[in-house]
Formats: C-alpha cells, structure tokens, sequence
C-alpha cells in the first residue's frame, strides 16, 4: 500500500504541476521534448498523468486499506499501465533513467499484488476475516467486540441488535 500511496501522490503532483505551467518549467521539462509526440505543450499530458495514474494507484490503495477483493486487480492493472506509459515514453519522448525507475515500481505493485491471495478482503474474502467467530481469527481488533452467539440465543435478521 504505502508503494502505492507514494505512486499516487508523485503522478497526482507532478501532473498538477505540468499542468498549471504547461511550458514544464516546474519540473524542468523542456517542450521540446514533446516533439514526436502528438502534444504541444505539457498541460494535458500533465492531466493524464494525474488523473490515469495518479487515481489509478490511489484507488488500488484505498482499496487495499479497505480489503476490497477488487484490490489486487486493481493493483495489477495500475502496475502495468505505469510500465506500458514509461515503455512509450522510452520510445516517443527521450529515455531517462527515471522512466526505468518508475518501471520498475511497477512491475514491483504486479508482483506484489499477484502474490496477495484471490479474494483478499471482506467483500469475499479469506475465512479469517469473513468468519468472525472462527477460533484463531486474525481479522481486524473489532472483531474482539463482537459477541459470540450462545446456543441458547440467536441473532434476528430481520431486526439488527435485537434478541429472540
């Protein structure tokens, strides 16, 4: 999570930094860098790298933080959108050893996502965290205060809280 955390904060601002000087005078980004690509300035590459990227990581963060079973899908698919963006920023733009940094960060966000198990999380998740009351539940502290059902009583589903 914390890679992708500071994925999402570094793509969200340097994008909002191309943007508002489009000339990449923040950054030190000549435009003419930009030459043999279709942009003439850096303000919507500056946009995309923010909005695709930068949200991009930040929601398979969230959803980490979450356990969302939709994490580790979301992780892989943020990690192989920032390899194939630096892969054609080798090709069309100027190689720079940063481009094989920030590639390497994503191959590491698939790696490590593809090695979480399937359907982490509680939407669907482990027998751990979606079974409360099973015996050695390495779940969340929460689960400590929920009450485990005696046989003699018996949670309602129709009313919340309430016992028969």
């Amino acid at each position: 999570m914390a890679l992708e955390f500071s994925t999402a904060t570094a793509s969200m601002s340097a994008g909002i930094l191309l943007a508002l000087r489009p000339d990449g005078a923040f950054l030190h980004s000549a435009p003419y860098v930009l030459r043999r690509t279709p942009f003439s300035d850096w303000r919507l590459p500056g946009l995309l790298l923010a909005a695709g990227c930068g949200s991009g990581y930040l929601t398979a963060g969230l959803l980490h933080l979450r356990r969302n079973r939709a994490a580790r899908r979301v992780s892989v698919a943020a990690g192989l959108a920032l390899i194939g963006l630096e892969a054609w920023e080798m090709a069309f733009i100027e190689y720079q050893l940063l481009e094989l940094v920030l590639s390497g960060v994503g191959a590491a966000v698939v790696v490590l996502a593809l090695r979480l198990p399937r359907g982490t999380g509680q939407n669907g998740g482990t027998r751990s965290c979606s079974d409360p009351f099973t015996s050695g539940s390495s779940c969340f502290a929460r689960v400590a205060f929920i009450p485990r059902p005696d046989a003699d009583t018996a949670v309602s589903s129709s009313r919340k809280g309430s016992v028969r």
